[in-house]
């Protein structure tokens, strides 16, 4: 305001004291008073020194703004930001009602929080008040509980002085978390552990069960323990039953084999059944012998001999569950993976085989044209089948059929034999029960129907599978061959985030042949048809997705002859560390790319506390490469993408997915590679 405004008004406020001769004010300079004070007062609100904010325009905000879950004595980093005011400093405050005082942790003046050691039973609440207007403040609130401690594997076979690496991961994690390994046992010796959780058996068993215990340093509360069954005898890792899966090429077209066998521990293989489909159609054997041995890496030679009569060779590895994989070694014009499963023969029953299941199969038409199946058939326990869909992809023409009933019976052999009519087209198949899963294979002649195998899984049936039921981040791995030869490899993985509505983002890499594409972005839709069976596009190519339980599911690509064919599995315990993956792994092909693919079995170790790759491998690539050194390196981002590159037993570059702390995916993104494949490591 003007000092000549001031003064006006100053002056007219003297005149208005004055009055009449009775002690009164007259009327009419009554309401001039009036309303010049009024005046007065609105012309000094809008005049003055001071802070020219206003109070109901500052505005307090907290980073992170949501709520935050955090280990106990860990910290947590707050930012507070004030709008509205040239002051812009706040205090700091912690309340509750699970907690007083210290109990709830403490507070800097600079936002720090750290939590207490013993978690409060309700949520604090932390509290940035503005010192330029108390009134203002902004909250966020913070759930303190222990650490929860998850080992993998959880259970493993040892032979004496071999080794086993286990790995540990903390929910919540952070980068500080480091854990305490122990080893215990009835009698000694137990066999000592490292602070990377790499276990190394006694040389003699005194104890057949070892105890691994990993606590976490952060929370002494936070542990978890695995069992070691120790073995005297390294080839005692292969006993019992074994159903096997395998898929390859020989110089005609794909080979495709399911059967089982049964391993009695000292390197002998006792008895066997065998269905193999070639060009010139299936047929099944008897395994009359066989024999194996198993190295303290677990990896190892089998050979099985067959009525026919012949004797494959094959190297393998076996993992800590006692399940494998494994190529065929032998010279021949066959090359291909598979893999092993431990099974129990009391399950060799029709009465097994119940409730819905949801199928992946992939091999060739009568034209050689590349050929994926996946579908659902619902077995009533009594050897029927009483409803189903099927999807077919034949050389980049996609069909779909429903209404599936059949028959099925399994022998005490442990193999089956089904007939499914999908809309009156009836398909034969053979099948072998594998533990969590069952191998099948089509048995038709090649002019009636196409040649494929697969895996069958039984479907969780408690989600209801609407499209609300699929809102997780997955990883997605696929293979299929170029659009241009048909001969060379076009493989992908990537991550896809659903939000439950019918959206999704995501990212990919792809390698078709040799035409590399980099964690290129996406947007995509996707719906639910019922019974398990999803649509959805991944990087603008519709599949079909048949759900194994929520979040998980058997992938065919329905528009190309590429026929991508693949998984989709959710992600674990993200965001991700380092440590996420460490231990040792098996590794080989998910499923057939283009014929000229390499085929690799690996047993591999990650350590996560210096990125260092290293293990053995075998490798048929059209001559046989055996026990090939593994160096290498790797990184993991907090998405779970990451990267694997190798100096032996060549340089390579592959992009790397984490699934979970005991399961990774990886692409080989190195320039000029047509025969990329996608590895899959863990289970």
């Amino acid at each position: 305001m003007s000092n000549d405004l001031r003064t006006i008004f100053t002056g007219r406020a003297v005149v208005c004291g004055g009055r009449t001769g009775n002690g009164e004010i007259p009327t009419l300079m009554r309401s001039s008073c009036a309303f010049l004070v009024s005046l007065g007062l609105l012309l000094l609100a809008g005049c003055g020194g001071g802070d020219s904010s206003k109070s109901s325009e500052i505005h307090v905000s907290l980073t992170p703004s949501s709520a935050v879950t955090i280990a106990v004595t860990m910290t947590q980093q707050f930012t507070a930001s004030v709008s509205g005011s040239t002051d812009t400093s706040v205090t700091w405050s912690l309340s509750s009602t699970g907690c007083t005082g210290t109990d709830c942790g403490a507070i800097s003046a600079s936002g720090l929080y750290t939590a207490p050691a013993v978690p409060p039973t309700a949520p604090v609440t932390v509290k940035a008040t503005s010192n330029a207007n108390s009134n203002k403040s902004a909250t966020v609130n913070m759930q303190v509980v222990n650490v929860k401690v998850t080992m993998a594997p959880k259970t493993a076979l040892v032979g004496i002085t071999g080794t086993q690496q286990f790995s540990a991961t903390a929910s919540p994690s952070t980068a500080s978390q480091t854990f305490k390994w122990a080893v215990s046992c009835k009698t000694a010796p137990c066999g000592s552990i490292d602070d990377t959780g790499l276990y190394v058996a006694p040389d003699a068993v005194k104890s057949p069960s070892v105890t691994i215990t990993a606590t976490s340093t952060i929370d002494a509360t936070g542990s978890d323990t695995a069992s070691v069954n120790l073995l005297d005898s390294f080839d005692l890792r292969l006993k019992g039953t074994y159903a096997f899966r395998f898929s390859g090429y020989d110089s005609v077209g794909p080979v495709l084999i399911v059967g089982n066998f049964v391993a009695d521990g000292h390197r002998r293989i006792t008895a066997g059944t065998e269905d193999v489909s070639r060009s010139g159609g299936t047929q099944s054997f008897s395994i009359t012998s066989g024999s194996y041995s198993v190295d303290s890496s677990g990896r190892g030679v089998l050979n099985l001999t067959t009525s026919e009569p012949t004797t494959s060779q094959y190297k393998f590895a076996i993992d800590a569950n006692n399940d494998g994989l494994f190529i065929e070694f032998d010279g021949s014009d066959v090359h291909g993976s598979g893999t092993l499963e431990s099974v129990n023969p009391a399950l060799f029953v029709n009465g097994t085989i119940t409730g819905p299941y949801v199928f992946e199969m992939l091999g060739a038409d009568a034209n050689a044209q590349r050929t994926g199946y996946v579908g659902s058939m619902i077995a009533d326990g009594a050897g029927n089948i009483t409803g189903g869909s099927l999807d077919i992809n034949e050389g980049g023409v996609a069909s779909a059929l429903d209404s599936a009933v059949g028959t099925y019976n399994l022998t005490a052999t442990g193999r089956g034999t089904m007939s499914v009519a999908w809309n009156g087209l009836t398909f034969q198949f053979v099948f072998y029960p594998a533990g969590d899963e069952t191998f099948i294979l089509s048995t038709d002649a090649v002019l009636v129907n196409p040649r494929v195998a697969g895996d069958m899984f039984a479907q969780d049936p408690t989600p209801a599978y609407a499209i609300g039921d699929f809102n997780a981040s997955g990883v997605f791995y696929l293979s299929g061959v170029d659009s241009g030869t048909g001969q060379l490899s076009d493989v992908s993985a990537g991550i896809v985030f659903p939000d439950g509505s019918g959206n999704a983002t995501g990212n990919i890499d792809q390698n078709n042949a040799g035409a590399i594409t980099n964690n290129a972005s996406f947007s995509s839709t996707y719906a639910a048809t019922g019974a398990g069976r999803y649509t959805i596009t991944l990087s603008d190519v519709p599949y079909v997705m048949y759900a194994i339980t929520k979040n998980t599911g058997l992938l065919l690509d329905q528009a190309s002859a590429s026929v991508q064919f693949g998984k989709l599995e959710p992600q674990r315990n993200a965001p991700y560390l380092a440590n996420t993956i460490q231990g040792t792994f098996t590794q080989s092909n998910f499923q057939l790319a283009g014929s000229a693919t390499p085929f690799a079995v690996t047993a591999q170790s990650l350590n996560a506390g210096t990125g260092v790759v290293a293990g053995e491998q075998d490798e048929t690539d059209g001559g046989e490469n055996e026990n090939q050194s593994i160096t290498g390196s790797y990184t993991v981002s907090s998405s779970g993408r990451g990267t694997l590159l190798t100096t032996e037993p060549s340089d390579t570059s592959s992009v790397l997915y984490v699934i979970n702390n005991s399961k990774f995916v990886t692409l080989e993104t190195s320039s000029g590679n047509q025969n990329s494949t996608v590895l899959v490591s863990g289970r």
